[in-house]
């Protein structure tokens, strides 16, 4: 990691997104570049990804073990 003087002040990106936020469009996120360059990305934020209780392999075992007749 760089340890250099930035090429952007976070004044500059407050700025920037209070003002796509004026215009009413949501901010999904800023990328700041080795430039400098500022880029507000517009868009609702992406929502984490749930995860199905099958991605866990343990979930599917004991599931298959399990029974109503109360044996195991």
């Amino acid at each position: 990691m760089s340890t250099g003087r930035w090429n952007f002040k976070l004044s500059e990106i407050t700025r920037a997104t209070k003002a796509v936020q004026a215009t009413g469009l949501p901010v999904r996120n800023v990328e700041v570049t080795a430039d400098g360059t500022i880029r507000v990305n517009i868009g609702e934020p992406e929502k984490a990804r749930e995860r199905p209780a099958t991605d866990n392999e343990w979930d599917t075992v004991f599931n298959e073990n399990d029974s109503d007749d109360g044996t195991h």
